[in-house]
C-alpha cells in the first residue's frame, strides 16, 4: 500500500488522531474497526515537492510470544511510585499479581481482538497521567492506581486507557519527546 499526501495533509491526520507518529519517522495508522481494531505500521519518507511516500508494515500481536507480552505488561508499571514522583524515601510498587494469571488474560485479551501493544500503552498512559497529576496536586494519586493483576482484569479501564492514550495530544508528545522535532521558531523564542 502507499499512500501520497502532502505535508499539510500528513499533518492533519495527526491532527485528527488518525495516524500517530512513533520514533524514527514511523507512524501507525489507526483503523476504523474500533478500540481493538489493527494498527498499521507505516515509514514516511518525503520527496520533492512535499509529498509523503508511505509504504506499511502490518503489525500483529501473535508476532510475539505470551512470555514476551508479558515481560513488556510488566515493565510498563512502576517498581517504587515514590522514586517516579521524585520522593527520597521507598514508596510501593505496582508490580504485583499472579504471573499464571495474568499471562492467562493476556492469552485472553488477544483472543478477544485487543492489541497488547495498545493495552501496554494504555497502562503507559495511566502512570504518566497520575505522575502528572501528583505533582500538580502534591497529592499521590499514583497510589490509587490498580496493581498488575487487577489493572488487566478490569476491560473497562483497559479501554478507556486505551481511547485516551489515543486521543492525548499531550502524552503522545511526550512519549515522542526525544524523537519529534521543534516547530519553525526562531532559536530566540526557544530559550
Amino acid at each position: 500500500m502507499e499512500l501520497k499526501c502532502t505535508k499539510e495533509e500528513l499533518n492533519y491526520l495527526i491532527k485528527n488522531n488518525v495516524i500517530e507518529p512513533l520514533s524514527n519517522n514511523e507512524f501507525i495508522l489507526y483503523t476504523k474497526a474500533d478500540l481493538r481494531g489493527e494498527n498499521h505500521k507505516f515509514k514516511v519518507t518525503y520527496t520533492i515537492g512535499n509529498i509523503a511516500t508511505v509504504r506499511n508494515e502490518q503489525v500483529v500481536n501473535i508476532e510475539k510470544t505470551i512470555e514476551e507480552w508479558y515481560k513488556d505488561f510488566r515493565q510498563a508499571f512502576p517498581t517504587d511510585i515514590n522514586k517516579l514522583l521524585g520522593y527520597s524515601s521507598e514508596g510501593s510498587s505496582l508490580r504485583s499479581g499472579n504471573k499464571v494469571k495474568i499471562k492467562s488474560k493476556i492469552k485472553e485479551l488477544i483472543k478477544s481482538g485487543y492489541n497488547m501493544e495498545s493495552v501496554i500503552t494504555a497502562v503507559k498512559y495511566e502512570v504518566w497521567l497520575r505522575t502528572n497529576e501528583s505533582k500538580k496536586t502534591a497529592n499521590n494519586t499514583l497510589m490509587y492506581m490498580k496493581r498488575m493483576g487487577s489493572w488487566i482484569n478490569d476491560t473497562g479501564n483497559i479501554d478507556t486507557m486505551i481511547e485516551r492514550s489515543i486521543q492525548s495530544t499531550e502524552f503522545k508528545l511526550y512519549r515522542n519527546k526525544d524523537t519529534r522535532e521543534l516547530p519553525n521558531v526562531p532559536k530566540s523564542k526557544l530559550y
